[in-house]
């Protein structure tokens, strides 16, 4: 029972059994390493205290299980007011923080397999409440498969644009404003001058009576 023959035949069947428990991993690792998988933000705009809602999407996912995105942003800027979950069904939960700049999403599914395809992530709403230009940043923290495999992807980020950027001019008392009037400015030195000589004239025809 201990010839070499039967020694060898013992190796390859040690072989063929690490290559059948070693094949469904590499398999489920393969599907998890999807390159072609893309987390985004678009660009954004929107005018002085006016809203635009855009959506963050994970395009050309398999077998996802579970995401949580942080997008952060400049408060000084941009807010967040609300957040909406997409279209990935499961359980869905955020949270923002227009103090930080950043807002918190995290995504699971308990459906065996996960979700494959195109998808919007959440859709959030950017209320324009600074004079200038933010970064939108996404933050992957978590993108992986129903058995906690990290999904190989990419981000694309994108920015929020205060446009046109107008500001409210300086508010004065009130009233109107008009030119300055150079006579109505001259006017009491004018009758002063006036006076003056009017008294003096008067002086010197007295002194002329008198003498």
């Amino acid at each position: 029972m201990n010839s070499p023959r039967f020694k060898k035949f013992g190796g390859l069947l040690a072989v063929l059994a690490l290559l059948i428990i070693a094949c469904p991993m590499a398999a489920r690792a393969y599907v998890s390493a999807s390159p072609d998988t893309v987390v985004s933000i678009p660009d954004a705009s929107a005018d002085t205290g006016q809203s635009v809602t855009v959506a963050i999407s994970i395009t050309d996912v398999t077998q996802l299980g579970a995401a949580t995105i942080f997008l952060h942003f400049n408060p000084d800027v941009v807010h967040v007011t609300s957040v909406a979950e997409g279209t990935l069904g499961g359980t869905f939960v955020n949270a923002t923080n227009n103090v930080t700049g950043v807002t918190n999403m995290t995504w699971f599914t308990i459906a065996p397999g996960g979700v494959n395809g195109t998808f919007t992530f959440a859709s959030v709403t950017l209320e324009a409440v600074g004079c200038d230009t933010s970064s939108l940043n996404l933050e992957v923290i978590t993108l992986a498969d129903p058995s906690g495999l990290p999904i190989t992807h990419t981000t694309d980020n994108g920015t929020f644009t205060t446009t046109p950027c107008t500001t409210t001019p300086p508010t004065g008392v009130g009233g109107t404003a008009y030119p300055p009037n150079k006579v109505m400015i001259l006017a009491p030195w004018i009758a002063l001058a006036a006076a003056i000589i009017a008294g003096a004239t008067i002086f010197l025809r007295r002194r002329r009576a008198q003498d």
